[in-house]
C-alpha cells in the first residue's frame, strides 16, 4: 500500500518524512506534475527530521538546506554526477523529482529526465547526530569517474553561526607528507582535503563534520572555500586524486552506479563530530578488533636498519629479556625486525622467531606487497609466481610503458595474479615461520590509478584504485587471519578495516621535530585510535642519535628532553616500540633511564585517547591534550621549541574538567604531587613534555 500526493506548480506544498519509531511502513510518493519541466511558481517541500536536524528539500527547484536546531547551517545544497564527459544535476529543469520514504528511514528523491539522461537518485537518511546522503546514476553506459553527494557553491552558504575563530581541518590522504593534518583558518582560503574535514568556529568549538563513510571504490574529496568567517564552497566528491596518483580517477561503471555514502553533522563541539564521523564509519565496516595489549617492545628500523643481522636481533631480544623485564604492556614485549630482514636466512629468521618464543616475546616481520624498486630488474620473475615478471605485474600506462616512480619505486598492479601469488607466498612464509606481527609498508603503491578508461588494470571489473586496493587489502588480511598484529605504514587512511594500526608519521626518529611531526598527525587524528584503528602508532621512540639544529652545520646528540618528550609521545599514543641499538655503548643508559618509569609505561595498559584542547595550530601539533578515565583526567603538555622553556597556565575548564573542582595533581614522570582548581600551571624545559594525572 503506498500514499501518492500530487502537487501542483501553482501551489506551495509540504510533505513532512520524520526518522521515529512510529514511521509508517507504507511507501509515501510525493510526485511534481509530470507536465511541469519549468521552475514552478511556488516551492513543493520535503522535510526530513530526527531530533535537532532537519533537511528541507525543494521538489521544483533540487535544492535542499540543512538546519540543526532551527538554524540553517548548509544553504541550497545539490547533487551532481558525471556521465562519461556529461555533467548532471540535482537542480537541472529537465528532470521530474518525486520523493519517497521507506521503513528503515531512508527518504529517496528519484530525478527522471525527460530527455533520456541517466536517471539520478539521491538516498537520505537522517539521525539524531547527522543526516547521510549518497547519489546513484543509472543508466549512464559510459560511466562516471566523478560523482558529488553534497555541492554547495554560494556566497555565505555554509554557516555555524559562530564566528570568532573559524577552522577548516584539511586531512591527508595517506601519512607519506613531512606534515599531513592542517587545521587552517578558512576565511580566504580555498583548500581540499580527503575523505573528511571539519569546518568550526575554535572559540566555541562549535562545528560541522562532512565526510565519506564508505570506502571501497572511491577517493573522496572534501573542498572548501571560506570567507568572512563562512563557507560559499563545500564540495565533497567521489572522483579526487592523491598526489601520487599519475591519471585521473578511474570511471566507474555499471547499470547502477553508486557515489561514496557522506556523512554531515553540525555539533556544539566539532571533536565529537569526528569522533561521531569514525563511530559511523564503524557501522559500514567495522574496525578489525584485536584481544591483545598494544604493542610495547622493539623495532630494528630506529638505529639500525640496513646493519641488522642474526646476531644483534637475537642480542636485542636478550637485552630487552634480561635488562629491561618490566617494558611489557600486560607481560607481552614485541622484538620486530623491519626493513633489511634479507640480511637474515630462512633459518636465522626461524631461530630469531623461537628464540622470542623461548622468552615469551612476540616477533615482528616488514613488508611491502605493492613497491618494486626501480632498480629492480624487470625480466626478473617474481617471487612466489615464477610464471610471471616484475615486467608483467607493474603498473602501466596504456601504452605498456610502466607509470613514474614514486619514492623511487614502482607500483604493482594489485589486481595482477603475479601480485597476489606473490602476496599468498610472502605471506605463508611468515605464517610458516610463526612470526606474530607485521609492518605492510608503502601501501600506497597499492592504490594508485589506473582504472578501467585506462586500460591497465589486470582485471579490467576493476575500475578505480581504491577498489583495486579494497580487494587486495582483504586478499592480504584474509591470508593473515589472526595470526599477526596488521601494522599499516606509508598508507591510505582509508580504507581501514583491514589493518589494526596504522602509523601516523613516519620515519619519525628522536629530535623534538620529530615528535612535533609526529604529535601533529596525533592530535589531529585522534579520533581514528580505538574506532576505526585500535591504535594510531606513532613510530619508534628512538633515543640515541643527533640533530642538526636549524642555522647550525654541526650534529648534536638529543638531549634529555628531546628523549623525555619522545617516550611521551608514545605513552600518548599507548603503543612504544623503542628503536635503539641496545648492544652498542651509547643506547643502554639512555634506555634504562627512559623505558623504566612504570608510571609512564603503565599507560598503554589503560587504552587511554588523548584529545586535543585546541584545534587551531595550523600544521603544527596541539600542545595540550587530555584523556579520561573514570573520574580520572590524563593531561599531556609538551613544549615544541628546542631553544625556550615554557611557563604556561591551563584552563581546567576549557580542558574538560570540572573548573570548580579540587584535583591532586601528579606529574607521572616525576611523582611530584600538587593541587589545583580552576586552573593548573606547568613549568617545562626546552623540548620538555610531561603527563599529569588529575584525580
Amino acid at each position: 500500500m503506498s500514499t501518492v500526493v500530487a502537487l501542483n506548480a501553482g501551489s506551495a506544498n509540504t510533505i513532512t518524512v520524520t526518522n521515529s519509531a512510529t514511521w509508517s511502513p507504507d511507501i509515501v510518493s510525493i510526485a511534481v506534475n509530470p507536465a511541469n519541466t519549468g521552475t514552478p511558481s511556488s516551492p513543493q517541500l520535503v522535510t526530513m527530521s530526527d531530533g535537532q536536524n532537519q533537511i528541507t528539500y525543494d521538489l521544483s527547484t533540487g535544492l535542499a538546506t540543512f538546519a540543526n536546531g532551527g538554524q540553517n547551517k548548509i544553504t541550497g545544497f545539490y547533487s551532481q554526477a558525471y556521465g562519461g564527459s556529461t555533467l548532471y544535476r540535482s537542480t537541472s529543469s529537465s528532470y521530474t523529482r518525486t520523493a519517497s520514504s521507506d521503513a528503515n528511514g531512508e527518504t529517496d528523491i528519484t530525478l527522471t529526465a525527460s530527455d533520456g539522461s541517466p536517471t539520478m537518485i539521491q538516498h537520505f537518511i537522517m539521525s539524531a547526530n547527522h543526516f547521510t546522503v549518497q547519489v546513484e546514476l543509472d543508466g549512464a553506459g559510459a560511466g562516471s569517474n566523478q560523482m558529488s553527494p553534497l555541492l554547495v557553491n554560494q556566497a555565505g552558504a555554509v554557516d555555524l553561526g559562530s564566528y570568532a575563530y573559524p577552522r577548516f581541518l584539511i586531512v591527508p590522504y595517506d601519512n607519506n607528507a613531512y606534515y599531513n593534518f592542517n587545521a587552517e583558518t578558512s576565511n580566504g582560503v580555498s583548500d581540499t582535503g580527503y575523505e573528511v574535514g571539519a569546518f568550526y568556529d575554535n572559540t566555541s568549538r562549535n562545528g560541522l563534520v562532512i565526510g565519506s563513510v564508505t570506502h571501497d571504490t572511491w577517493k573522496t574529496g572534501i573542498q572548501f572555500t571560506g570567507n568572512a568567517n563562512k563557507l560559499d564552497l563545500l564540495w565533497a566528491y567521489g572522483g579526487a586524486n592523491s598526489s601520487a596518483d599519475q591519471l585521473p580517477h578511474g570511471s566507474v561503471s555499471g547499470a547502477r552506479i553508486l557515489s561514496p555514502v557522506v556523512m554531515v553533522g553540525y555539533y556544539d563541539d566539532w571533536r565529537n563530530g569526528m569522533e561521531d564521523f569514525a563511530n559511523t564509519n564503524a557501522q559500514y565496516a567495522p574496525m578489525l578488533a584485536w584481544t591483545g595489549p598494544a604493542p610495547m617492545g622493539w623495532n630494528s628500523w630506529g638505529k639500525i636498519q640496513n646493519n641488522l643481522s642474526a646476531a644483534n636481533a637475537t642480542a636485542v631480544e636478550d637485552y630487552f629479556h634480561t635488562q629491561l623485564p618490566n617494558y611489557k604492556n600486560n607481560g607481552v614485549a614485541y622484538i620486530n625486525l623491519d626493513n633489511y630482514w634479507t640480511n637474515l636466512s630462512d633459518s636465522d629468521l626461524q631461530s630469531f622467531v623461537s628464540h622470542a618464543h623461548s622468552q615469551g616475546q612476540k616477533a615482528g616481520i616488514y613488508w611491502t606487497p605493492f613497491i618494486i624498486w626501480n632498480w629492480t630488474d624487470l625480466t626478473k620473475a617474481v617471487d612466489g609466481a615464477p610464471n610471471y615478471t616484475f615486467g608483467d605485474i607493474v603498473m602501466k600506462y596504456a601504452n605498456g610503458t610502466p607509470m613514474g616512480a614514486v619514492d623511487s619505486a614502482w607500483g604493482a598492479d594489485p589486481t595482477h595474479p603475479g601480485t597476489q601469488q606473490r602476496i599468498d607466498y610472502y605471506i605463508d612464509k611468515f605464517k610458516s615461520i610463526g612470526f606474530d606481527y607485521i609492518k605492510l609498508d608503502f601501501l600506497s603503491h597499492g592504490a594508485l590509478e589506473g582504472g578501467s578508461n585506462n586500460g591497465v588494470f589486470f582485471n579490467t571489473s576493476v575500475h578505480s584504485g581504491t577498489q583495486a586496493f579494497s580487494q587486495a587489502m582483504e586478499r592480504l588480511h584474509s591470508d593473515i587471519g589472526t595470526s599477526m598484529l596488521i601494522d599499516e605504514s606509508i598508507a591510505p587512511l582509508f580504507p581501514y578495516q583491514y589493518a589494526h594500526t596504522r602509523r601516523v608519521a613516519g620515519d619519525t626518529y628522536g629530535s623534538i621535530e620529530d615528535t612535533k611531526r609526529e604529535m601533529a598527525s596525533a592530535s589531529y587524528g585522534w579520533w581514528m585510535a580505538g574506532r576505526i584503528y585500535n591504535w594510531n602508532d606513532p613510530d619508534e621512540l628512538l633515543l640515541e642519535g643527533t640533530e642538526t639544529p636549524s642555522g647550525s652545520s654541526t650534529a648534536v646528540p638529543f638531549t634529555a628532553n628531546e628523549n623525555k618528550s619522545r617516550v611521551t609521545s608514545g605513552a600518548v599514543a599507548g603503543f612504544m616500540l623503542n628503536g635503539d641499538d641496545v648492544t652498542d655503548a651509547g643506547a643502554p643508559p639512555l634506555v634504562q633511564r627512559w623505558l623504566t618509569n612504570s608510571s609512564i609505561n603503565g599507560l598503554a595498559a589503560l587504552g587511554l585517547n588523548f584529545r586535543p584542547v585546541e584545534g587551531n595550530t595550523g600544521t603544527a601539533p596541539v600542545n595540550v591534550l587530555v584523556a579520561q578515565q573514570g573520574n580520572v583526567y590524563y593531561v599531556a603538555v609538551f613544549n615544541y621549541d628546542i631553544a625556550n622553556p615554557l611557563s604556561t597556565t591551563i584552563d581546567l575548564s576549557r580542558a574538560g574538567l570540572n573548573g570548580s573542582t579540587a584535583y591532586s595533581v601528579t606529574d607521572l614522570w616525576t611523582g611530584t604531587t600538587s593541587s589545583a582548581t580552576g586552573s593548573l600551571p606547568v613549568n617545562l624545559g626546552a623540548a620538555e613534555s610531561t603527563i599529569l594525572k588529575l584525580q
